[in-house]
């Protein structure tokens, strides 16, 4: 299967036949329907279709369109790009196992597809060292020795005039039970994807290792998640990763539960995570505690006679507390900082006037948006913008930048001693209101 690339934010033409930087109609139609599940995937136009926010794999039939993430306006390598979304999967947690040495050159060379099918091999690997699971599967078998109980239907009907024979039905240990099918049947579709030898050799061995497993009754259109329990604890991170491929490869969109054939990650979530545990593990030490994904406060309330009704929900990203009161309130931002028309740039206006009703709802004066940068390329001053007074106290709205290019991922851009972090002086600020 061809694999082929393109960055987030930008364009594939569409044409009658399929090229490296151009999709056939019939892939467009097959786009359109995952793009129905990813809300956000794309923007389709007349001549070409324009790509944003996710990030991840998307089988189009005969080729696998590889999306990666882009960081600001210049110029970036494949591999760059490839490793900002590594290190993003590694440090969220998002992956099932993370990626040893995620960013390192020879993995950043590697097409996505291939890195998850060899993450997919080292699960398969640590269960066969550890023994693949058996489990009590029931069987029945004509013996001339009684094993188990007596079948006496069968017995006195199909084998009535066989002495010789008895209907024995029984319980037996064995490797072919719902986990371990479900394992080898992802393992077996992704055969036909296999470019590179060491992972052809490798398919090859772990195959044998499932010799024992009859995956011949499960296809690709009726999969389900097999059970879990106590007992495949230890196979569920091999289990993610079979259910990641099975949607991937699934040959119908729309057949029934099966999912679209895609795995895509949405990089405004995936950054929020990443940086969320950063910083938790940042201000550990400070006695502060993060809190993601914040709700249960509203910006408004409507009066309905006696009664009042919450309206406009708040979920601020980013939450920290000292000893249960707010003190600090960031949102994070996948994208790029507005280009301003004087000496600096400026948050998107709906991004100020966001933070300012959180300030607003949680009494809190302390406010950050974080952006994305690559430091090393994409060097960023300090900002700072004073918003009107709230609950007695000036508001400071400040913008960070999250270095994706940096394995911990360090913030960058605060003024001063900070709440989030210590940072070199201030260099711009901006009054509004």
């Amino acid at each position: 299967m061809e694999v082929f690339q393109v960055l987030e934010h930008g364009s594939l033409r569409i044409g009658l036949q399929p090229g490296a930087q151009r999709l056939s109609e019939a892939e467009v139609l097959r786009l359109e329907q995952v793009a129905a599940d990813y809300p956000g995937l794309c923007r389709f136009e007349r001549s070409q279709v324009t790509f944003a926010q996710f990030a991840g794999l998307i089988c189009l039939g005969e080729r696998m369109l590889e999306i990666l993430p882009k960081v600001g306006s210049e110029p970036t390598s494949t591999e760059t790009c490839r490793g900002i979304l590594l290190r993003l999967l590694r440090i969220s947690g998002a992956l099932p196992t993370p990626l040893a040495d995620a960013a390192s050159q020879s993995l950043r060379s590697m097409p996505l597809l291939d890195l998850f099918i060899s993450a997919y091999f080292d699960e398969l690997a640590r269960l066969a060292r550890g023994g693949l699971m058996q489990r009590y599967v029931g069987d029945e078998q004509d013996l001339r020795v009684l094993r188990g109980q007596l079948d006496v239907r069968r017995q006195v009907g199909r084998l009535a005039n066989r002495g010789d024979q008895l209907a024995c039905r029984f319980d037996e240990l064995s490797q072919d039970h719902a986990c371990n099918r479900f394992l080898k049947k992802a393992l077996r579709s992704l055969r036909p994807l296999l470019r590179a030898q060491v992972l052809s050799r490798r398919w090859v061995e772990l195959m044998q290792v499932f010799d024992a497993v009859d995956d011949s009754g499960l296809s690709l259109q009726s999969w389900r998640d097999p059970p879990r329990d106590r007992s495949t604890r230890r196979y569920e991170p091999a289990l993610q990763w079979a259910g990641w491929i099975l949607r991937l490869l699934s040959p119908s969109l729309r057949g029934g539960d099966s999912a679209a054939p895609a795995l895509l990650f949405d990089m405004n979530r995936l950054f929020e995570q990443a940086v969320g545990v950063q910083l938790r593990q940042t201000l550990a030490p400070s006695g502060l505690q993060l809190g993601t994904q914040d709700g249960g406060r509203h910006l408004a309330e409507v009066r309905r006679g006696d009664l009042l009704h919450p309206a406009y929900a708040l979920r601020p990203d980013l939450v920290l507390r000292r000893g249960g009161a707010v003190v600090a309130i960031g949102d994070t931002k996948w994208k790029r900082l507005a280009t301003g028309k004087g000496a600096f740039d400026l948050p998107a206006r709906a991004d100020a006037y966001q933070l300012f009703a959180y300030a607003s709802a949680y009494r809190c004066s302390e406010l950050a948006l974080i952006y994305p940068t690559v430091a090393a390329s994409q060097p960023q001053s300090p900002l700072e913008l004073r918003l009107p007074v709230v609950d007695g106290r000036r508001v400071r709205l400040r913008v960070l930048f999250a270095d994706v290019g940096d394995d911990l991922l360090p913030l960058l851009g605060s003024l001063g001693e900070t709440l989030w972090h210590p940072a070199p002086p201030a260099r711009a600020a901006v009054q509004l209101g």
